[in-house]
C-alpha cells in the first residue's frame, strides 16, 4: 500500500480494541497493489478485507488506484472517492472513475459483518452510472471470505448505451456487437472465475433489430468467457442481418429468429433452430436447422460462402402479389391476377449457398377458390433468378369434375 499527502485522525486506542468509532483519513493518493505471483501460498482474502472494519469513519482520498497481478495486470481508478460510516458499521461510498475512455459515477452501501469466527460477509448495493451517457448498472449481493476463499453471489440490472462497454468489460476481444443493451441476472463467482445468469438481456439498435435473450455467460480461470445463450427476436429488412445486394431484400420485409447461441465472447457461434421470414405477398417463410452451426464473424461473407442445410416450411397467401414485387418474374398480368388470393404451403429442404441455393419441396398445397393443387418440386437460386428443375404437381378442379397432371 502506497500512501501520499495523508491526514489522519483516530483513536489509538480504539484502533487497538478493533471498534472505530470517529476521526477521518484523507490523502491526495492510494495505491493498493496486490501480487499473487510472488508466493505459492494462497492470499489471505478475509485478512485483506479485514482493515475495512479499522477504518476511521469518513474518508476522502483524491485518488485510489487498484492494481492486482496474478495472470496478467489489472488496473482500476478511481478518483474523488469520499465515505463515511454509520454508528451500525455500514458505509455510504461515493466515487467516479474512468475506465476505457467513459466516466463514470459511482454510489454503494457496504457493510463488514462476522457471519462466524471463520468468516466474514460483505453485504453490498451499488450503482455505476455514465456521467455522459444513458448507461446504468445496479448490483446488490454480498462477498464471503473465509481465510483464502473468496465467494459472491450478486443481482445485476442495468443498461448500456453501447453494447460494446459492457461486453469488453468481460472479454477485451469481444465480439463487435453494436446497439444498446439491457441486462438482468446473477453474477455468482470465486478467486477461479464466475458464471453469469441471465434472466434477461435485451439488444436493440433503432428500427434495425431487437431481440432478447437468457442463459449464462460463464469464465474459469484466464479461459475466454464461454456463451450458452437461447435467443429470439426480430430485424428489419435482410439488411440488418446479411450482407445483401437489395435482390432478396425485395420480397424480405422482417425477419425472425429463435436460436442459441455458443462458443466464446469474442467467437460466438450460433446453432440457428428456427429463421423466419415474412414478405410480400403475405408469406413466411421458415429453416430451421438443430445440426448446423455458424460462426458469427462468418456472417459477412454468407452470401458467397457458407453452406445452407436447413428444413423449410412456409406459407404464401398471395402469390400474384409475390410475383408483382419480383423485377424478374413473368410479364403476364393475367398470370398474376390468377394467382391473386391462392394460399399456398410447402414443406422441404434446403441446400447450398445464398448464390446458388437448391430447394427441394417435398410438399407443395395450394388452395383456390375453383381449385386446388398438390405436389412436389425442385427448385433452384442461381444468378438472382429462380427456376423450376423438377416438378410433378396435380391440378384438381373444386367440383370434381376433373385433374390435370404436370410433370416435366
Amino acid at each position: 500500500i502506497a500512501l501520499q499527502g495523508v491526514d489522519l485522525e483516530m483513536s489509538a486506542l480504539e484502533l487497538l480494541q478493533g471498534s472505530i468509532s470517529h476521526g477521518h483519513f484523507r490523502a491526495s493518493n492510494v495505491t493498493y497493489y496486490l501480487d499473487d505471483q510472488s508466493s505459492d501460498q494462497p492470499i489471505d482474502i478475509e485478512a485483506l478485507l479485514a482493515p475495512i472494519s479499522r477504518l476511521p469513519s469518513e474518508l476522502t482520498v483524491d485518488s485510489l488506484h487498484l492494481i492486482s497481478r496474478r495472470d496478467n495486470v489489472w488496473i482500476f481508478p478511481l478518483h474523488e472517492l469520499s465515505a463515511t460510516r454509520s454508528t451500525e458499521g455500514r458505509w455510504d461510498i461515493n466515487a467516479a472513475a474512468t475506465t476505457a475512455q467513459r466516466s463514470v459515477g459511482l454510489t454503494a452501501q457496504a457493510h463488514w459483518r462476522t457471519v462466524d469466527r471463520l468468516s466474514h460477509r460483505l453485504d453490498i448495493a451499488a450503482t455505476v452510472t455514465g456521467l455522459d451517457e444513458d448507461s446504468e448498472l445496479q448490483a446488490q449481493g454480498y462477498l464471503d471470505a473465509a481465510g483464502a476463499d473468496l465467494r459472491y453471489q450478486l443481482d445485476v440490472s442495468g443498461r448500456y448505451e453501447r453494447v460494446s462497454d459492457f461486453l469488453q468489460a468481460l472479454d477485451a476481444d469481444a465480439y463487435d456487437f453494436a446497439g444498446n443493451l439491457s441486462i438482468k441476472g446473477t453474477l455468482q463467482g470465486d478467486l477461479a472465475g464466475y458464471t453469469l445468469t441471465l434472466d434477461e438481456l435485451g439488444l436493440r439498435d433503432g428500427n434495425a433489430y431487437d431481440f432478447s435473450a437468457s442463459g449464462t455467460l460463464a469464465r474459469r480461470g484466464s479461459a475466454q468467457v464461454t456463451l450458452d445463450l437461447q435467443a429470439r427476436g426480430s430485424a428489419r429488412g435482410m439488411g440488418d442481418l446479411l450482407p445483401s445486394d437489395g435482390t432478396v431484400a425485395d420480397f424480405i420485409h422482417r425477419s425472425e429468429l429463435e436460436l442459441d447461441v455458443a462458443g466464446t465472447l469474442a467467437a460466438p457461434m450460433l446453432a440457428r433452430t428456427s429463421l423466419v421470414f415474412y414478405g410480400a405477398g403475405d408469406s413466411r417463410i421458415s429453416l430451421s436447422s438443430q445440426a448446423q452451426t455458424l460462426q458469427l464473424s462468418e456472417l459477412a461473407s454468407l452470401s458467397s460462402e457458407q453452406v445452407i442445410h436447413a428444413d423449410l416450411s412456409g406459407f404464401i397467401g398471395d402469390p400474384g402479389r409475390l410475383l408483382r414485387t419480383s423485377p424478374n418474374s413473368l410479364d403476364s398480368d393475367n398470370l398474376q391476377t390468377q394467382l391473386t388470393d391462392v394460399a399456398t404451403e410447402f414443406e422441404g429442404e434446403v441446400h447450398g449457398t445464398a448464390e446458388e441455393l437448391r430447394v427441394t419441396l417435398n410438399t407443395i398445397k395450394a388452395r383456390h377458390r375453383q381449385y386446388t393443387l398438390s405436389g412436389n418440386s425442385s427448385l433452384l437460386w442461381r444468378d438472382k433468378l429462380l427456376s423450376a428443375t423438377e416438378i410433378d404437381v396435380a391440378l384438381k378442379d373444386k367440383d370434381g369434375n376433373g385433374t390435370l397432371t404436370i410433370q416435366g
